[in-house]
């Protein structure tokens, strides 16, 4: 009975960091045995201090030391972005987080003196995006108030828009020797789907060759293997191409989604995205290290999904380093790191993240980071999980030398479980673990920890929003002595964040209800004294509240405080936290909250110097225009457009959104002006698909000057078939049949080349046409053998009916309705009812004049090619431009004259 328990326990541990379960996350939270309290800047520096006499006093050879500053801004937020970063609002905004990180950079400086670093490493964010200024004083900074070793690795990570020669001659002059780039994938509409259009292949290209020509650096290429719309294929072909620009380097990251992420593309299901990314690239590391092998670089022994990375190297690379940088490190190490969201580690004693920037400049006494307590316990702890992830043999010598005890000492009676398990075998001092999926290798890690270890690190907890500041509410293990908001037994519950959102007043009722949801969550998830204290404290709650109405789920919890929220004139949200809360209403199907909440966040309360980004208030136009209400979408525009001002020509994509959605609420002067501004910057930045919607926000607008020029870009951005198919159809509304007939031309002849299936689709589309143009008989020839391709499809039936029609043929029209309507499957798919209805239309039209066919003079007469009279009323031929896009123009009538 208590094995039991305590395996549900480690599952309901497990569920808390599915379905990633991810063990450097677990890391993380390692120290859940001690107490996560708030720290300042001067109780750090003591922290180091303490720490660094204690390793002078200890003797022998310094441990490692790595160094980590962090540059929060980037040119744009990538969509899988999870760091603190961002576009700077303005060049301000940079100078102030500049001179902040400096004085915090100068408080630190004293406390190492003489301490040398192993490493330095530069990250972010996007280093690069600085001037060759400030690049110059912040390393000139780093560089005199610190020490490191001058055979170390020092890197600072780039974009290869951002990339100079003179940026890297200023990197060169303060011994910088690596540089890490992010290029992510070389594929254009991939790119596109991740907010990084701007970057092409040529630009990467230029910046690689860039770096190798100086001869002085290290670089590594940065990639992502499952990002949206990327096939397995797609990021081989990445891969390939990046090797063969000859980088020392190349790393590859499993993507690691966000929240936003995996609500952009699986509604939030986080089970669901895992589950396509593990359909789509199961085996991608497997394939990319053969490959890499094939093109001189070696790899990890067994790549993974849910590896942090795959690192790639050269057996020789430009230059060798005594130490390189590792933030993940098995063995024991320290890290100093100085910025928004970075993590530092004191080995045997410490471990800190920090949480906040210095927006108001630095302030030693400001509480900017959280940390706990760790010991020797925890260092061997992290190195048999990180083994474990690394799918690495646990070393009999290499733990005694690391941890001055045996691998049998400590760790002996779980390596024998789980040996008897077939999860280990073992060979003399050394252990290795036998190949598992993510949960069955996370478990097994949760078998190295006590049971009071995991009734610690089972935390339930829920973020609360009110009118006074937002909270993080815990049920979890506490010291005596700190700090909850009450107690059992040991177990509190705690607050995170403003606690003045949980003061008395409209909002009381509600936040009851999530306390009492949270509790029953704890509760429901494992056994043990934190289950046992979460009913202990559902019960006091009911005593105090005895009319209080619990709710059935987190849910309806949830939707309690948003509609509270919204309804409430003294809420004052930020205009971010408003957008989730719509969000989130909408994947409840609460349109009418959804509409409240995005209504307040358009307010000008709302507004913040850090508020949402472009593309943020874009999905709230498309929100908008989703649930049917024209003010928000319009607003959200309005927005949108303001903040794109400062973006550059590379972020055409905005424009192009803003045209689009603008026509889409009948904002005509918005999306015209937006349709100009896209095709007066964005030549190197748009894709055909891109400018074929510019080009018909034109057209519907009036501008037809502006929408042939938008067409012209399109045919020479690489359009693909579908693309020349509409670029025709463009065409054709601008009643440039000559153009159109040509691209279709090219298409025709380039599709029976290939006998690729879209044969039928531009027949029928060149067939009316030709029509158009009075070639009569050319355009019956096409929509007939358009038809023989794609029998079923019931829009060439009517094309080629009202072509046949328009030629004195009606008998043959009529034939032609009879034969596809005896021909419909027994039931027929909705979208071709109203298809269906039309040739039954037509049929009875055409039956009800049967009798005044020419029926002999049509015979005897021989056929010739006949152009419709302007003005004239004979039916025209249907294309596929008739249901969507710009349509063919209009010939008045459905008959004969």
């Amino acid at each position: 009975m208590r094995r039991d328990a305590l395996g549900r326990l480690r599952a309901a541990v497990a569920e808390r960091f599915a379905p990633a379960y991810s063990l450097t996350e677990l890391v993380d939270n390692q120290g859940r045995g001690g107490v996560e309290k708030e720290y300042d800047s001067r109780a750090i520096r003591s922290l180091w201090e303490g720490w660094l006499a204690a390793e002078r006093s200890g003797g022998g050879a310094p441990r490692p030391l790595h160094f980590y500053v962090h540059v929060p801004f980037c040119l744009r937020k990538c969509a899988y972005c999870y760091y603190d970063s961002g576009p700077a609002k303005s060049p301000g905004e940079v100078e102030g987080y500049l001179k902040a990180l400096g004085s915090a950079l100068e408080y630190y400086g004293g406390a190492f003196g003489g301490r040398r670093f192993q490493t330095l490493y530069v990250g972010g964010g996007t280093p690069s995006l600085l001037s060759e200024g400030q690049l110059e004083g912040l390393l000139g900074l780093v560089r005199g108030r610190f020490e490191f070793d001058e055979r170390g690795e020092k890197t600072v990570e780039c974009n290869p828009a951002s990339v100079t020669g003179g940026k890297l001659a200023v990197l060169e002059r303060f011994g910088v020797n690596r540089i890490s780039m992010g290029v992510q994938s070389l594929a254009a509409e991939v790119l596109a789907e991740e907010e990084r259009g701007y970057q092409t292949r040529e630009m990467v290209a230029a910046a690689v060759g860039e770096v190798l020509s100086r001869g002085r650096f290290a670089l590594n290429l940065d990639l992502i293997a499952g990002l949206g719309g990327d096939t397995q294929e797609g990021f081989l072909g990445t891969f390939r191409e990046a090797a063969t620009m000859g980088p020392d380097g190349i790393t590859v990251y499993p993507v690691w989604p966000t929240r936003r992420y995996v609500a952009a593309r699986c509604g939030g299901d986080a089970a669901a995205f895992y589950a396509g990314l593990e359909r789509r690239h199961g085996d991608t590391g497997e394939r990319a290290r053969a490959l890499a092998a094939a093109l001189g670089y070696e790899g990890p022994a067994r790549p993974r999904l849910g590896d942090h990375s795959w690192i790639f190297k050269r057996a020789v690379g430009r230059v060798s380093f005594d130490a390189t940088y590792d933030d993940v490190s098995e063995r024991p190490m320290s890290l100093f790191g100085v910025g928004p969201s970075s993590r530092s580690r004191l080995m045997d004693r410490f471990y800190y993240r920090q949480e906040r920037g210095w927006p108001q400049g630095f302030d030693p006494l400001q509480p900017a980071y959280r940390g706990l307590e760790l010991g020797k316990k925890e260092e061997a702890l992290k190195y048999v999980w990180m083994r474990l992830w690394k799918g690495e043999a646990l070393s009999g010598a290499e733990y005694r030398g690391l941890f001055e005890e045996e691998l049998d000492g400590r760790l002996g009676k779980t390596l024998s479980a789980l040996e008897r398990r077939g999860l280990v075998t073992r060979d003399g001092d050394d252990a290795a673990f036998a190949p598992m999926n993510g949960r069955e290798r996370f478990e097994c890690a949760l078998a190295f920890v006590d049971r009071a270890w995991l009734e610690d690190a089972f935390v339930a907890e829920c973020g609360l929003a009110s009118a006074r500041g937002s909270v993080t509410l815990r049920v979890k293990r506490t010291a005596p002595g700190e700090p909850a908001l009450a107690s059992v037994e040991g177990v509190a519950l705690q607050a995170a964040g403003d606690a003045r959102a949980l003061a008395g007043g409209p909002e009381e009722d509600w936040l009851q209800s999530l306390l009492v949801c949270l509790f029953r969550g704890a509760a429901a998830g494992g056994g043990g004294e934190v289950s046992t204290a979460a009913r202990r404290f559902e019960s006091r709650l009911r005593k105090v509240f005895p009319g209080l109405r619990l709710p059935e789920d987190e849910t309806r919890a949830w939707l309690a405080t948003a509609r509270a929220l919204a309804a409430s004139a003294e809420a004052e949200l930020p205009a971010e936290d408003w957008i989730r809360m719509g969000d989130k209403a909408l994947r409840a199907g609460e349109k009418k909250l959804a509409a409240k909440a995005l209504r307040r966040a358009l307010a000008p309360a709302a507004g913040r110097a850090d508020g949402p980004d472009v593309r943020r208030w874009l999905e709230v136009a498309r929100a908008g225009i989703g649930i049917g209400d024209a003010a928000v979408a319009k607003g959200a525009l309005s927005k949108a457009e303001s903040a794109s001002l400062a973006l550059s020509a590379q972020d055409a994509w905005v424009a192009v959104e803003l045209a689009r959605l603008s026509w889409e609420v009948k904002e005509g002067g918005r999306a015209l002006a937006a349709a100009r501004r896209a095709a007066d910057g964005g030549d190197a930045a748009l894709t055909a698909g891109q400018w074929l919607e510019v080009a018909r926000v034109a057209a519907e607008a009036g501008d037809r000057r502006l929408a042939g020029r938008c067409l012209e870009r399109a045919r020479g951005a690489g359009p693909k078939a579908e693309d020349l198919r509409a670029l025709a159809m463009r065409y054709q509304g601008l009643k440039e049949h000559g153009k159109a007939l040509k691209i279709l031309d090219d298409l025709v002849k380039a599709e029976v080349r290939a006998s690729r299936s879209p044969l039928g689709r531009a027949l029928a589309d060149r067939g009316v046409l030709k029509w158009l143009m009075g070639d009569a008989e050319g355009a019956i020839a096409d929509l007939r053998e358009a038809r023989r391709l794609e029998p079923g499809d019931l829009a060439t039936v009517l094309s080629l009916g009202s072509a046949l029609e328009s030629a004195g043929r009606p008998a043959e029209a009529l034939a032609l309705y009879e034969e596809a309507l005896a021909a419909l499957p027994p039931g027929v798919a909705p979208a071709d009812r109203g298809a269906v209805q039309r040739v039954r239309e037509e049929k009875e039209r055409l039956s009800k004049k049967k009798g005044r066919f020419p029926w002999v003079a049509e015979a005897a007469r021989p056929r010739q090619k006949r152009r419709p009279r302007a003005g004239g009323s004979r039916a025209r031929p249907r294309s596929r431009s008739d249901r969507g896009g710009t349509p063919a123009p209009e010939t008045p009538g459905a008959g004969r004259p």
